[in-house]
Order: C-alpha cells, then sequence, then structure tokens
C-alpha cells in the first residue's frame, strides 16, 4: 500500500514541479499547500480501501487534515474550473505512473 502512496505523492511532485520533501515538509505557502491537498485526494482516490489514517501516517499529519485536504479539493474542482482542468491533468499523470 505504501507504494502505490509514495508513487501518487512523487506523480503529483514532478508534476507541480515541487521536491517531495517539501509537500511532506511542514511548508504552508499556496502552491506547496495545493500540491500536498491534491496528492493527498489522490492517494484516496487510487486505494479507497486505505485509511484516512494511514495517509495521515505517511504525511506525518493527522487523519482530519487528511480529510479536510480531500473536502478542499472536492469543493475547488467543483467551484474553479481551470483547477478541475489541471487536476485532470495531475490525475493522468499518477494513473500512467501506477
Amino acid at each position: 500500500m505504501k507504494g502505490k502512496i509514495e508513487t501518487v505523492f512523487t506523480a503529483v511532485s514532478e508534476w507541480y514541479g515541487i521536491p517531495l520533501e517539501r509537500i511532506l515538509g511542514r511548508r504552508r505557502d499556496q502552491h506547496t499547500s495545493e500540491a500536498r491537498f491534491v496528492s493527498i485526494h489522490l492517494a484516496k482516490m487510487v486505494s479507497k480501501n486505505i485509511a484516512w489514517a494511514y495517509i495521515g501516517w505517511y504525511v506525518d499529519r493527522d487523519h482530519k487534515n487528511c480529510i479536510y485536504a480531500d473536502t478542499q479539493v472536492r469543493a475547488w474542482k467543483d467551484t474553479d474550473k481551470k483547477f478541475a482542468a489541471k487536476l485532470e491533468q495531475v490525475a493522468r499523470r499518477v494513473a500512467s505512473a501506477l
């Protein structure tokens, strides 16, 4: 399971042009946070049977933070067409990496 999550985070990191360590770190700038949120969202989409707590463990955050990230990405996707297009591109990149 860790391999799938790691692949998702690595693919998102490459797509956004942000080092994986920065996505997994504590930085809170908008670009890094967006990449982290998208990574968490896609990790859950790829492995629906994985627990939020496990994804949280991987990113060193509480499971509630992961649920919040997923909720935010869904809201952004519904309200922002540019973000929805970007998310689709990243999802394709992740799918090809798996």
